[in-house]
């Protein structure tokens, strides 16, 4: 029989490792961005339930004003036919293509509602590729950047997230839904005035590619930079476009986040520091306004043996409009990591600075430059062809949303593997020509 000292050892002993493995789980960055992932997912799926209880609502409604119409007129025919449409869509809430009416009232209310169910399901369904493909982006980053930082372990799990999302269910019958609709269809059912606000207008948001968060100054909303302390990094302009550039740009830092390891054994020091970027974009000019813009930042360390400057990556955010309000840009954090050691002395690389440009619509023409370090003066002009592989990267990518529809087309049954086969090619060709002249901007 065990003693007391002996089972308070034991439970002492549990509930260290079930500790251990609480703060585990709660501390892992994957599991955080499986809840906003799922989150989002979530919310959207709740905006469809809301318009499709709506859009129920309004063709009862309209069914119930044309049974009053017709009761009122004295036709009886047509109060009854428009009365089992209703009692019917009362016990299924369900209107089909195959079920219509021969009545021309109840078939136009019919075909309204029918057009306007497809398009909110077209629109969901959208918008869940759409979350979906940043979320896999942002995967992406995360794989390649904990693959180029030796962090192997953090980078086969981001890998194993990316494969479930691309794999699930949800996102491949929602890429379905978007390849079925590209397909040609019948000319839009002109809508009678009983049910012309069926569908409810989408609201128009500030999209934000994967990993970032863009929101007006006047938005009071959380962004992703929660809990993160900014202090100002200033800006000054490179010379390629002057003190009065038609665009303003403030930049701000996170405070240096560090994390140092140590060798019992012998002296090596470990240290990784994280830093995050926000910008605070405006026209100079209050009555201006500026559309479809670029802003390009680039990222640059300095290696601590021999002081070098050099680039280390590159954030492209297309802006669809700027004017005399506040724009807040909020960027992903980036790592840098430097060692020191008595075999091998010192290695790696620490945060140097930032150059940003912003470019006009025609993605050439620099509106804007500015740099937080008189070093990267030399560098101003590589923001061209920066801004270049972004667009590079930007028809890439196009094809190889061609080639995934074309396949999905073809696993269905839809399209001629000819076909298929042509944005295959198309694919693979542009994106091997992109990493052959960008190779330090690789499209992964």
């Amino acid at each position: 029989m065990l003693s007391l000292k002996t089972i308070v050892k034991v439970y002492l002993v549990v509930l260290t490792i079930a500790s251990a493995q609480f703060c585990s789980a709660s501390d892992d960055p994957i599991k955080k961005l499986q809840g906003v992932y799922d989150k989002s997912l979530e919310e959207i799926n709740q905006e469809d339930f809301a318009q499709k209880l709506q859009l129920n609502q309004t063709y009862a409604k309209s069914l119930k004003t044309l049974c009053d119409k017709k009761q009122k007129a004295g036709d009886l025919d047509g109060w009854r036919i428009a009365k089992e449409e209703f009692d019917k869509f009362e016990a299924d809430n369900k209107v089909t293509d195959d079920a219509l009416s021969s009545n021309s009232e109840i078939k136009a209310l019919q075909q309204s509602y029918i057009h306007s169910r497809g398009t909110a399901k077209k629109a969901k369904n959208a918008k869940i590729v759409e979350l979906t493909d940043k979320y896999c982006k942002h995967l992406s980053s995360k794989v390649q950047g904990c693959t180029k930082a030796g962090k192997m372990q953090e980078a086969i799990a981001y890998d194993a997230e990316l494969k479930r999302v691309k794999d699930s269910s949800t996102y491949k019958d929602a890429q379905l839904v978007i390849a079925a609709s590209l397909k040609p269809t019948a000319p839009k059912v002109e809508e009678p005035d009983a049910v012309a606000a069926i569908a409810p207008p989408e609201k128009k948001e500030i999209s934000a590619p994967t990993g970032f968060n863009i929101y007006k100054k006047s938005d009071r909303r959380t962004g992703m930079a929660k809990g993160i302390t900014y202090k100002p990094l200033g800006l000054r302009p490179t010379g390629r476009t002057g003190l009065r550039a038609p665009i303003l740009v403030k930049a701000e830092m996170s405070k240096d986040s560090t994390r140092s390891s140590h060798n019992v054994y012998y002296s090596d020091v470990k240290t990784s520091n994280t830093r995050a970027i926000r910008l605070r974009l405006r026209a100079a000019r209050l009555e201006e306004t500026h559309n479809d813009l670029l802003v390009l930042i680039q990222y640059f360390s300095r290696t601590v043996s021999r002081s070098d400057v050099n680039p280390v990556d590159n954030h492209a955010i297309p802006i669809a409009y700027l004017d005399k309000q506040e724009l807040v840009v909020e960027c992903p954090p980036l790592s840098f990591s430097k060692n020191r050691s008595d075999y091998y002395g010192k290695s790696g690389s620490e945060f140097y600075g930032i150059l940003v440009s912003v470019f006009g619509p025609d993605k050439k023409t620099l509106l804007y430059q500015g740099m937080s370090a008189s070093g990267l003066n030399d560098f101003s002009s590589s923001a061209s062809n920066a801004s270049e592989s972004h667009l590079s990267k930007q028809r890439v990518g196009a094809l190889r949303s061609a080639y995934e529809q074309a396949r999905e087309q073809n696993a269905a049954g839809g399209m001629l593997y000819e076909e298929y086969y042509k944005h295959q090619q198309a694919y693979y060709q542009a994106r091997d020509e992109h990493n052959a002249k960008y190779p330090n901007d690789r499209y992964q």
